[in-house]
């Protein structure tokens, strides 16, 4: 049986944290799917929690106004990273190649919002232990804390270390 091409290492409900590794700050909270891959990891953050706030408005005082919002929103781009990271893409779903989003095992079932790609050379070391609640990505200046299901934290591990990555604690 060979390994999936992608697969979703977290609990949707719970997300993904991203901490600046020299400042001991609250880390910024998303929810969303990490979905690893043999090559990179991709950061999808569900799009209903990054515009919430702008579909109330929207409801609220008509579509024009959520279209204006929207399309500052995309100008603007926000950044998810506290801080760039060399080789890590910060983009939009719709900009990501559809070899990955049209793939038949790509787990990401909304079409668009910001997804963060973090390729294998970024990475500096992948961890697991009952006490993080999950996985550990380390780059330059920044680690992101995956939330994975309690249960299943061995088996995501196991098909990161199948995938060819090395994580630290995972037995």
């Amino acid at each position: 049986m060979t390994s999936p091409s992608f697969l979703n290492i977290c609990a949707r409900s719970r997300g993904f944290n991203i901490f600046k590794r020299t400042a001991w700050g609250k880390p910024h909270a998303y929810t969303g799917m990490v979905v690893a891959s043999p090559d990179a990891f991709f950061f999808a953050i569900d799009p209903k929690t990054v515009t919430g706030v702008g579909a109330v408005i929207g409801g609220a005082l008509g579509g024009a106004i959520e279209g204006l919002l929207a399309s500052k929103k995309k100008r603007d781009k926000k950044k998810y990273m506290p801080q760039a990271v060399p080789l890590v893409e910060e983009m939009d779903l719709t900009d990501l190649s559809t070899e990955v989003t049209e793939h038949p095992e790509w787990p990401v079932t909304w079409e668009e919002g910001p997804v963060i790609i973090v390729p294998r050379e970024a990475v500096q070391s992948l961890r697991t232990a009952w006490w993080l609640g999950g996985i550990e990505l380390v780059m330059e200046g920044v680690a992101i804390r995956t939330a994975t299901p309690v249960f299943k934290r061995k088996k995501m591990a196991a098909y990161l270390v199948d995938a060819g990555w090395e994580v630290a604690g995972w037995r």
